[in-house]
């Protein structure tokens, strides 16, 4: 937060209107930085700004669920199906500190996200396979090879 004006004081009185202005840009930061310092911790965390990039990609024999997750390990992630509700948890810490003759510079951040997707009823959750490479997890769910894929269209009855 600037502790002063944006205006340099060598500038003089020319520019004297654009004071005002530099005050008004000041209290706006001020009042902008007070609104995340009150706002309910529930409502903004870092896991709100932690959600991963995923694609879903379904074909005749499978779902593949494609997740870029840079920086986490397989201890880091949790995959869990459950009737047909597929959950992709992951958290991330970590940790940093550089320490120099005149001064230490210490950094934690931890975040935490969790995906949820209802999956069709016709997979086979016993056959699921994830690999985790360079950062991208993919997770492939077969489908039942005996369920009906078919498409059925549904008539619309008008009502008068």
């Amino acid at each position: 937060m600037f502790k002063h004006s944006l205006l340099p004081v060598s500038f003089g009185r020319s520019l004297e209107p654009l004071r005002g202005l530099s005050r008004d840009l000041e209290r706006l930061e001020k009042s902008f930085f007070n609104v995340w310092r009150d706002t309910p911790s529930t409502s903004l965390t870092y896991e709100s700004f932690m959600l991963p990039n995923i694609d879903l990609i379904e074909d005749d024999k499978s779902i593949k669920v494609i997740a870029d997750l840079p920086g986490l390990g397989e201890e880091d992630i949790k995959i869990e199906i459950n009737d047909g509700i597929f959950s992709l948890r992951g958290e991330k810490k970590t940790e940093k500190e550089d320490k120099q003759e005149n001064y230490c510079i210490s950094e934690r951040t931890e975040g935490y996200f969790n995906r949820v997707f209802q999956l069709p009823t016709s997979i086979d959750e016993n056959n699921v396979e994830a690999t985790l490479k360079n950062g991208v997890l993919k997770v492939t769910i077969p489908k039942l090879a005996n369920a009906d894929t078919q498409k059925k269209r549904i008539q619309i009855k008008q009502i008068k």
